[in-house]
């Protein structure tokens, strides 16, 4: 006695000895039922009652057909169901002992019976929501018996139970997703529980799983059996990572995070989680056959989250396991250990194969990547992300077959036609290939083009995603490294630059990206060389635009990678231009934050060595870096003056300022010699060594970085850079050496001989004499470096014989020299520079 559907679909045969009220009328199977199921429900009714196993049975009869009578007998189902958990999970003294004596087999009729709640009886309203919480009751007692019961149920009760699940599941999940049907209601429960007792019951039966995935293909327009199906295979993968790349990976039990906010822990032997994850991953056949938008969107997120939880092998948290691990945080200090031991060894844990991610996930992504029909854009480009992030990450050489799908795959893309222009596709490709060039794979410069031509197109919009223009500046950053390495190969080719290109030709619905280049200038392309004079004027448009703080630092780092890389091109001057701009323009530095300014001259200053070079052909560059460097001190020295309130993050962008002064000053020393420039730079110094905070009694922070800048320029103005080559400026002379050199033995201490002492608090004067050489070593140390001299007596004194006697007279022989005679204390040293 069970479900119809089940005898139809061949998965359970009818009992002949059964369904005795099956030819009942309605009536008498309503009266017959609820004298049996409330005579049983009473709690004097004593479970002897029943003292065979036919009497058990001749019972079970009427409270079995209680299941199928109409929902408006909701009550006694509702006791039928209370009855029935009793005997099924209850302890053994409530039920009747005559269950003990076969009890899988009363198992098995009592699942068989539960099933004939679940026929649809296409109801509405009070009757659909009671029919519902019902038929949630007893999928929960499904559920609960698999994982109470798991352990005692022979292989033969398992299996009913499957079928009946399964059985059950197909039945109400064939039709279709609309409407007020009991599928609808019931489908993530469903499933969730189907998915987790075919876990629980760990059964290696392959026609049971053949006939599992024959099942399964009738439900593929149902996205909740996509994303169970995501949740069960994760949880397999991330266990079967933890048995094949040991403890710092995945985690040590199958923890299945279900899309009905319900968690489960399963612990399953290694073999069967090997053996679960093949079948289960390919439980639903080709996903790329899928005709639903939404269900495909669903599978490819799965696929792409598969195939990032391989990318993450040797760099994930091992004790993290999505804060789900089966031994949680007992004991904190355990778990800080096991995350600082982790982290070793994490170090010698390599991560798979891109190849062998590909052999697995590979045929689904690439015809998920390969989609173009309307509807399926997100799908397309969630399979297009994931297959950009196995390419992008270094380690792998991949065969020639999957480079070639990969980059037609990309061309397709990014080269589309306007009217095919997926955005979204063209969107995932950009970021998430941040490091695909940086990876160098074989035949990858045959993109480049075609990604160029899209970051004009994002780039030179101020319309577009922000994330996606760092993406785009991302790239743009590694292919001026690559444009520079291969300036004269011609590896460039015609289609992306063709007037079917969507950035090309025809009219551009986007008026702010009217700055981008005309196909007759980016067909003039043919080498490297042509295409990196191109990349500054998509970085120059990209600066225009940039509304991000974030990203105007990459385009900043762009621009000091162009300078040094090119510094002889036109469009160096342009850029300076523009960076200083940014700092002494009103309108342009109000919007940015200080991180900004940081940036600006930190970049600067990574040009400041090329000036001797620029001197010849940008000689007014120099000078205009340097005067708007000025007259950005003397604004903000100015503006700290008269502000009543302390402004501490101007001042620590004053003293970068005052570093990057220094830097340019001191590579093009050319420019003290140029009298307006040199008065510029003193006036700039000098007004922040008379700075004076408008708090007193605060460090004076700013008065210290203008003395660092004028005690450099007084002591290495004019003798940096020598003209002979790399050299240091500072003394290289310590005390400890020659402390050894004049220690007679080890157990003397170095004070007898080294005095210290500090001068101004700007220096550290250190003095260590040698009693035998009568010598004395002179070492002072100050911001500019460190600078030493060995110094000795000028004047020595004289011997005995030229002294006055005791009673102070002097002698005959010293009368004609006693004029001569100095005190001691008159005495001079004569210093040595070393």
């Amino acid at each position: 006695m069970f479900l119809q559907h089940l005898a139809t679909t061949g998965l359970l045969q009818p009992r002949n000895d059964t369904n005795v009220l099956k030819d009942f009328s309605l009536k008498a199977k309503q009266r017959l039922t609820l004298t049996v199921v409330k005579f049983l429900e009473e709690p004097t009714t004593p479970p002897s009652v029943l003292a065979t196993q036919a009497h058990v049975r001749w019972a079970m009869e009427s409270v079995g057909h209680t299941f199928s009578l109409p929902l408006e007998d909701n009550e006694v189902i509702e006791d039928a169901i209370e009855i029935y958990s009793k005997w099924l999970l209850g302890p053994s003294k409530s039920r009747p002992v005559a269950i003990e004596e076969d009890e899988q087999a009363f198992y098995r009729d009592i699942f068989c019976h539960f099933s004939l709640l679940f026929q649809d009886r296409r109801l509405s309203g009070t009757l659909l929501d009671r029919h519902v919480f019902l038929c949630k009751r007893v999928l929960n007692i499904f559920l609960s018996a698999g994982r109470m019961l798991g352990s005692k149920l022979t292989t033969a009760t398992w299996e009913v139970l499957l079928k009946i699940m399964l059985g059950i599941t197909d039945a109400l999940l064939q039709g279709p997703c609309t409407g007020q049907s009991l599928g609808n209601f019931l489908c993530p429960q469903l499933l969730r529980i189907l998915f987790e007792l075919w876990l629980l019951s760990q059964t290696s039966s392959r026609p049971l799983w053949d006939t599992l995935q024959n099942f399964s293909r009738h439900w593929l327009h149902r996205k909740w059996l996509i994303q169970q199906w995501n949740a069960t295979c994760i949880s397999l993968t991330r266990r079967l990572i933890r048995i094949l790349y040991g403890s710092t990976e995945g985690t040590d039990a199958v923890v299945v995070n279900w899309f009905d906010s319900a968690s489960t822990v399963l612990t399953l032997d290694k073999e069967q989680v090997t053996f679960s994850w093949h079948r289960m991953l390919h439980l639903l056949g080709n996903l790329g056959d899928l005709n639903d938008p939404e269900v495909h969107l669903a599978a490819m997120e799965g696929l792409a989250a598969l195939t990032d939880t391989f990318l993450s092998i040797g760099h994930s948290s091992a004790d993290d396991n999505d804060g789900r691990d089966v031994q949680t945080n007992v004991d904190r200090k355990k778990s800080a250990y096991k995350s600082n031991s982790s982290r070793n060894l994490r170090k010698f844990v390599r991560p798979p194969d891109g190849n062998s991610i590909l052999h697995i996930f590979g045929p689904w992504l690439f015809d998920g990547a390969f989609n173009e029909c309307s509807g399926f854009e997100r799908g397309r480009a969630t399979a297009l992300g994931a297959l950009c992030r196995v390419f992008s990450t270094p380690g792998s050489k991949f065969l020639s077959a999957h480079l070639g799908r990969f980059y037609r795959a990309l061309q397709m893309t990014l080269q589309s036609r306007r009217e095919l222009r997926n955005e979204l596709a063209i969107a995932a490709v950009l970021q998430n290939t941040g490091r695909l060039f940086a990876c160098d794979r074989a035949g990858a410069r045959i993109l480049v083009p075609a990604f160029i031509s899209q970051f004009d197109y994002f780039l030179s919009s101020a319309n577009s995603q922000p994330l996606l223009r760092r993406s785009c500046i991302s790239i743009l950053n590694t292919l001026l490294s690559v444009a520079s390495h291969f300036l004269q190969v011609p590896g460039l080719i015609d289609s992306p630059l063709n007037p079917n290109s969507p950035t090309r030709g025809g009219s551009n619905t986007d008026s702010s990206a009217s700055t981008v280049r005309s196909n007759s200038e980016w067909s003039a392309a043919k080498t490297f060389a042509d295409l990196k004079k191109m990349i500054p004027n998509i970085v120059g448009s990209a600066l225009s635009s940039e509304l991000d703080s974030y990203n105007i630092q990459m385009l900043i780092w762009s621009v000091g990678i162009h300078i040094v890389d090119d510094y002889e091109s036109a469009i160096t001057h342009p850029f300076i231009t523009h960076l200083c701009n940014i700092l002494t323009n009103e309108q342009e530095s109000a919007k940015w934050p200080n991180a900004v300014f940081r940036c600006v001259f930190n970049a600067l200053a990574t040009g400041a060595p090329l000036s001797p070079r620029l001197k010849t052909k940008l000689k007014g560059t120099v000078t205009y870096i340097i005067s708007r460097l000025c007259y950005y001190l003397d604004t903000q020295l100015r503006r700290l003056r008269t502000s009543r309130h302390a402004l501490p993050d101007v001042e620590q962008l004053v003293i970068a300022a005052y570093q990057c002064l220094l830097d340019w000053v001191m590579y093009s020393q050319w420019v003290l010699k140029e009298p307006s420039l040199a008065q510029c730079i003193i006036q700039s110094v000098m007004e922040g060594v008379s700075f004076k905070p408008f708090f007193l009694g605060t460090e004076n922070i700013i008065q210290s970085a203008a003395r660092y800048v004028l005690a450099h320029l007084l002591s290495h103005a004019g003798r940096y850079p020598l003209k002979s080559g790399l050299t240091t400026l500072s003394s290289v002379i310590s005390e400890e050496p020659l402390i050894k050199t004049i220690m007679k033995t080890e157990t003397e201490h170095s004070s007898q001989y080294m005095r210290c002492f500090v001068l101004n608090d700007n220096r550290i004067l250190t003095m260590i004499e040698n009693p035998r050489t009568q010598q004395t070593t002179v070492i002072v140390r100050d911001v500019t470096g460190k600078f030493g001299w060995n110094s000795q007596l000028a004047f020595v004194a004289r011997d005995d014989s030229h002294r006055t006697d005791p009673k102070g007279e002097l002698r005959e022989e010293d009368d004609e020299s006693s004029s001569d005679s100095e005190p001691d204390n008159d005495r001079q040293q004569q210093q040595q520079q070393q």
